[in-house]
């Protein structure tokens, strides 16, 4: 009985390919396709990769899923909130003003607190340390550096001249005293922002109608006017009984105005005329030596009147 050459398989002599391994008796392969091989690794790995996941790994996947939609709402809440909170500082701002950025409103604002009184102090005594300068410096307080006599129309206001006794020499570098306050040349000047001379307390954004940059503070018009000042041996109540200027919550003017004072007769509880100070607040002045006092809003007139005189002999405490 024929062997097969390939298997060792006994074939009939009648059959001519081995029905095991499809050998031709002859030792030809028959053009028959084989199957393909799967080898043990293949398979192994295969069933490995159809295993599923442990319990600890999809334990992993839920926390980290659990996370990050944490994260995200947290980021939305903070998102919103942040929002609402920049919403309302802007119309607490807008309600104190009406639209547009130059130009007083139609109506006065009394501005409510915004800043500390403390940093509002702090400013008033660093401007009271640039008086006493001038004084030493001119012999009387500011202005006039050009008197209406010799040179009408030239006044400039008591804040230009004490620029240079702060940091502000250059702005006052690029005033020009023989021309107008408040004419072209001096126009880019005062457009400038002095931060000294506002009010922490205050928001308020506008300039004049021009676009100059306001004050928030008045001088004392017992002690400078537009074309006069006093002098030390004039303060018949002491220097700390003379009240040089005062914060004011409505009609602020350019700080270059020469007009920019304020009778302080006038009382201490605001408005376009008076002296005052943020909704709430005492009213805060500057004496002569550099003190600063707060001010009762309701002072009386007469009492007011007295506070504001530097030599009638009556010393008032506010």
């Amino acid at each position: 009985m024929p062997v097969c050459p390939e298997c060792n398989t006994k074939v009939a002599a009648s059959q001519r390919t081995c029905p095991v391994c499809d050998t031709s008796l002859d030792g030809k392969k028959s053009s028959a396709k084989s199957k393909p091989a799967t080898t043990k690794s293949s398979t192994a790995a295969a069933k490995k990769s159809t295993k599923p996941a442990k319990a600890s790994d999809q334990s992993f996947f839920a926390v980290g899923g659990s996370v990050g939609v944490a994260v995200v709402i947290a980021l939305f809440i903070g998102l919103r909130f942040g929002l609402r909170a920049y919403n309302k500082h802007q119309n607490r701002i807008q309600s104190q003003q009406t639209s547009g950025q130059t130009g007083a409103p139609s109506q006065p604002v009394v501005a409510t607190n915004y800043g500390s009184s403390q940093e509002t102090r702090d400013v008033i005594a660093k401007l009271g340390r640039r008086i006493p300068s001038y004084h030493d410096t001119h012999g009387s307080l500011p202005p006039p550096q050009y008197a209406p006599k010799t040179a009408p129309g030239l006044e400039a206001s008591w804040m230009t001249h004490l620029l240079p006794y702060g940091d502000q020499a250059p702005i006052f570098n690029m005033y020009k005293f023989d021309k107008p306050w408040d004419g072209d040349d001096n126009l880019k000047t005062l457009q400038i922002r002095i931060n000294e001379y506002r009010n922490p307390l205050i928001v308020y954004n506008y300039q004049d109608p021009k676009g100059r940059e306001i004050a928030m503070y008045a001088a004392n018009s017992m002690v400078i006017t537009p074309t006069s000042s006093i002098k030390l041996a004039e303060m018949i109540d002491g220097t700390s009984n003379t009240m040089v200027m005062g914060t004011i919550n409505q009609g602020f003017p350019a700080w270059g105005d020469p007009n920019n004072c304020r009778n302080p007769a006038e009382g201490f509880g605001g408005g376009s005329k008076a002296f005052g100070n943020a909704t709430g607040q005492n009213a805060m002045i500057l004496m002569f030596d550099g003190s600063v006092r707060e001010v009762d809003p309701n002072m009386s007139k007469e009492v007011a009147a007295q506070l504001g005189n530097p030599k009638d002999g009556q010393i008032v405490t506010p």
